[in-house]
């Protein structure tokens, strides 16, 4: 499980053996994913699925929403098996937005938490992963301190993007539609650069989009201010990240 290390690399001159060997022993194993922990930041990597919970189109029970109405479904092959992801009524139906809503006739689509305050029916009360960028974690990275609404980093093919964490899961490896958009708009400055070597866009459907591998997490623990809405993420992240 641990990498091998260079002791003499100038990265490592301000620092004890002790402190490196903890950058490079992971501190937990999650379905197969090496996650490390120095200080408050937390770290891995893995793929990058696509996550559309708390889209305000993320779902619509006769289809055509941004994913798929059975991946609302505890089990993914069955209709009838228990409802996930969205919002129930009194007689476990799921709610659907109305005229006043952002997207009449869809599902409201929830994630892990919600805005301070906002009723449970609200789609405004959830991050919408249409267009704001935040990565899933699970039950072993809150064991390790972290919580709603940390800051986050993403980087795949050379560029990072600032997130917070906004849903869970089961595995490692998942970020919005949001935050695929935004990696690849950053993707799209660097190829047009002389000497870029940009990765392909990756495709932000929850449907048949995300990566297989070569996405890197950073995690911040601690370092939340509460409903990110309307926040500078790239500058809380550049205000956490060293010099």
């Amino acid at each position: 499980m641990s990498k091998k290390i260079d002791f003499s690399c100038p990265i490592h001159h301000n620092r004890t053996q002790k402190e490196i060997l903890m950058l490079a022993t992971p501190v937990l194993l999650s379905f197969g994913v090496p996650v490390y922990k120095t200080g408050n930041i937390v770290t891995f990597t893995a793929g990058g699925s696509i996550d559309a919970d708390g889209a305000y189109r993320a779902y619509k029970l006769e289809g055509g929403g941004l994913d798929n109405i059975m991946n609302a479904h505890s089990n993914v092959k069955d209709p009838n098996s228990k409802w996930v992801g969205v919002v129930l009524d009194s007689t476990g139906r799921p709610v659907v937005q109305g005229a006043n809503d952002p997207a009449p006739g869809y599902l409201v689509s929830q994630t892990a938490w919600r805005k301070p305050g906002a009723s449970a029916r609200d789609p405004r009360g959830y991050l919408d992963a249409e267009t704001f960028p935040y990565i899933v974690v699970n039950e072993a990275l809150l064991r390790l301190g972290v919580k709603a609404w940390d800051f986050a980093e993403v980087s795949y093919g050379g560029v990072s993007v600032a997130a917070v964490v906004g849903d869970t899961g089961r595995k490692l490896g998942e970020f919005s539609i949001g935050t695929a958009k935004k990696i690849n708009e950053k993707l799209a400055q660097a190829a047009l650069t002389a000497d870029a070597k940009a990765a392909k866009p990756i495709n932000p459907s929850p449907k048949n989009g995300g990566v297989s591998s070569g996405v890197s997490y950073k995690i911040w623990t601690g370092s939340n201010k509460g409903w990110p809405l309307g926040l500078n993420l790239e500058g809380e992240v550049a205000a956490l990240s060293p010099t």
